[in-house]
């Protein structure tokens, strides 16, 4: 008789079989189960481009692509309103009758002078100013036994023609204590005219303070024993024009300021051609000047300094005065040039610097009073240095090594799932016309080196010294692999960073141009073998 076996019959059997097996292994070992894996993970991905320094307009491009060094770094821009401000100023004046007494019927008016009082503003000497912000007010004393009206007048101040006047009714004496109250205003964009009483003098303002009675109240007796007094407080008064003589003004100071993307180069050195490295200055007010630079400093990363060396530095430029017309100024300029024959600039340029200093000295009206008291500023109105530079990225480097850091963490046990063997694995795709080596450091969480892996292979260069088919841009794609040892694999579990440090060198002697589309992308993977224990 045939026997007929069904499919469902055959995977039972299958199935009743491969547990059989299982529960024999479980029941029969000794040890832990173990197997190997090959695992391959990318670890990151980053890319090295002039493209955040174009963002930054730190990196120009050209009609062709090729990229041009920009520098425009204000070292200087001084405000000179900052040394014309009328400082906060107090003055008490006071005033009585020049004769014994003197009858004032109700609604009559008390007999007063004209006064003027001084800004204490040392050498300067100011004739016309205009108030950009600033509050005054005056506290008022009436002596006499009936309330009183007092009108306090600038004749040297007004706004749109109309000259300062406000009045405030001060209340009676009591018991020979005199009345007091508080008139307080905005000088906000009135115009002060400074030049006194006889109209030719300087930081001199006129008041006049004019008392008379309530004609619905009752005369008075007034005698040369009343005083009457007003204290006149100015605070925070900042100029937006001002003309006169500014004084002799010395602005001296040392700028720094950083280029933080240096730091990530280690070593090596570059070459550059035709630079042009300028100093140029603005002066955009109605005063003469000179400005002499003092120090141009480069510092790189270990400490080295290179100073330019020019026979422009310690000498004064003339800065003519800006022209001024219904407001609007055209500013005196100069202009500080240095280049590969007059001064040591390539040098300066290539001493990699990541930190730069600018020492200056401005001198404001070195030879005196020449205006005749008409230097003239306007709001706005600046002093500016601005250092420049235009040139082309076009480089020769030699053994430079350019270093960078990112994130590595991966945790095994090694009586578990750990790592036997393995290798990382860097894919370079370079678009530079540069070659060079890649290393990789493991860094503990200190950053400090645990290991260092090396690799055979090499970062090829794109092209050579120029592009000319920018359509379809040269690039080399390489793969770098790092073996690691026994060792090595152990030291993974503290390893927190993964440095990169790659050193370029020129793929000839020669000054090669950078492009837009120049770049290097890094990624790096793991090809680990695992080992597992259950």
């Amino acid at each position: 008789m045939a026997t007929h076996v069904t499919l469902q019959t055959m995977m039972n059997k299958k199935i009743l079989y491969l547990l059989s097996f299982v529960f024999f292994l479980l029941a029969c070992k000794k040890e832990k189960t173990t197997w190997d894996t090959n695992w391959r993970a990318p670890l990151f991905r980053d890319t090295l481009s002039f493209q955040r320094m174009i963002d930054s307009n730190q990196i120009g491009v050209e009609n062709d692509h090729s990229l041009q060094l920009v520098l425009n770094q204000r070292v200087l821009d001084a405000d000179l309103f900052e040394y014309l401000n009328i400082p906060d100023t107090s003055v008490v004046q006071e005033f009585s009758l020049n004769f014994l007494n003197f009858f004032v019927g109700p609604g009559g008016n008390i007999p007063t002078d004209v006064t003027e009082f001084e800004f204490v503003l040392d050498d300067v000497e100011l004739n016309t100013v205009i108030i950009k912000e600033g509050v005054a007010s005056v506290q008022i004393e009436n002596p006499l036994v009936e309330p009183a009206i007092f009108t306090i007048t600038f004749p040297g101040v007004s706004k749109n023609g109309v000259v300062f006047s406000q009045s405030k009714e001060i209340p009676a004496a009591v018991n020979g204590v005199a009345g007091k109250d508080v008139l307080s205003f905005d000088f906000s964009d009135y115009q002060l005219d400074l030049t006194g009483e006889d109209g030719t003098a300087f930081n001199k303002l006129e008041s006049q303070l004019v008392v008379s009675l309530s004609p619905d109240g009752n005369g008075v007796n007034v005698t040369n024993n009343d005083v009457f007094r007003f204290t006149l407080n100015m605070t925070e008064l900042k100029l937006k024009y001002a003309r006169g003589y500014f004084g002799n003004i010395h602005i001296a100071d040392t700028e720094t300021f950083t280029l933080d993307e240096m730091n990530n180069i280690v070593s090596g050195a570059i070459d550059v051609a035709n630079v042009n490295l300028g100093m140029y200055v603005e002066n955009g007010v109605n005063v003469n000047g000179e400005l002499t630079l003092e120090l141009l400093q480069s510092t790189n990363k270990d400490g080295v300094v290179v100073n330019i060396q020019s026979p422009q530095l310690n000498v004064p430029q003339s800065l003519d005065a800006a022209q001024n017309s219904n407001g609007t100024s055209v500013p005196g300029d100069a202009f500080f040039n240095f280049t590969s024959t007059n001064s040591n600039v390539e040098d300066f340029i290539e001493n990699l610097g990541s930190s730069y200093k600018v020492a200056y000295d401005l001198e404001i009206n070195p030879w005196g009073n020449t205006s005749g008291g008409y230097d003239e500023i306007y709001e706005n109105s600046r002093f500016s240095l601005d250092l420049r530079s235009n040139m082309p990225l076009a480089l020769g480097v030699q053994d430079l090594l350019y270093r960078d850091t990112f994130d590595f963490e991966l945790t095994q046990d090694l009586k578990g799932n750990h790592i036997n063997a393995g290798s990382l694995i860097l894919k370079a795709k370079n678009s530079f016309p540069f070659s060079g080596s890649v290393e990789l450091k493991l860094l503990n969480d200190s950053k400090q080196v645990l290991t260092t892996l090396s690799s055979a292979n090499m970062v090829t260069a794109a092209y050579g010294a120029q592009v000319t088919n920018l359509a379809d841009f040269p690039s080399t794609e390489n793969e770098l692999i790092y073996t690691l040892s026994e060792e090595q694999v152990a030291l993974i579990n503290q390893a927190k960073y993964v440095g990169v440090e790659f050193k370029v060198d020129a793929n000839n002697a020669n000054v090669q141009q950078i492009y837009l589309e120049s770049k290097l992308v890094l990624e790096l993977f793991t090809d680990f073998e695992l080992s597992h224990a259950l």
